[in-house]
């Protein structure tokens, strides 16, 4: 599997240059449709941009197909949040919650287990520096990653990437704890 990250380029110098640049391309895009998390929507468009780019997907025009897949991202952001308006309608007009909704609370209730589980196995370090990168909103989240990467003495990029690896190794922890939770479940049960 080649390396994900040399969608960018194979020079890490001119490849972190080229991802900030993108970065900020996709935050703007996000920002310019006055979506919730601009920065989150362009890291879930540069995880996809560089997950196709590891299962060898070709790809001629960089920006064209970036702008291609932060569409399809900010379709599916707009559809999530639909459902979400449209589940809250619906719990405000129920008269009573049943069984159905007992079943998406316990797993709800497994995942933060779960996420607790995970947060508590990163260092101190990745946990604090995690609580940190994703406080505030827009231009104070802007500023405060700023800092962030200034206190560390390492690049945006170079802070970006290192997020994203522990964004990815919590989720594969999540994923696997989910695992070994219902496969819990089903032998006790």
């Amino acid at each position: 599997m080649t390396d994900p990250w040399s969608v960018f380029g194979d020079d890490p110098q001119s490849a972190g240059e080229r991802f900030e640049v993108l970065r900020r391309k996709l935050v703007f895009y996000f920002e310019a449709r006055r979506c919730d998390d601009p920065e989150e929507l362009a890291h879930v468009t540069l995880e996809i941009l560089m997950r196709k780019h590891g299962e060898h997907v070709e790809v001629q025009d960089l920006m064209r197909y970036s702008y291609g897949v932060a569409r399809n991202v900010h379709y599916e952001h707009l559809r999530k949040k639909r459902a979400e308006m449209k589940y809250v309608s619906q719990q405000e007009h129920r008269p009573h919650a049943g069984a159905a909704d007992e079943g998406a609370a316990a797993r709800k209730e497994r995942r933060l287990r779960c996420l607790e589980e995970c947060v508590a196995g990163l260092s101190p370090q990745d946990r604090s520096l995690l609580t940190d990168y994703f406080k505030g909103r827009g231009r104070g989240r802007q500023e405060s990653r700023r800092r962030i990467a200034e206190q560390l003495n390492i690049s945006r990029e170079a802070l970006t990437r290192r997020i994203f690896h522990l964004k990815r190794r919590l989720k594969n922890c999540i994923d696997k704890c989910l695992e070994k939770a219902e496969a819990a479940g089903a032998v006790t049960v």
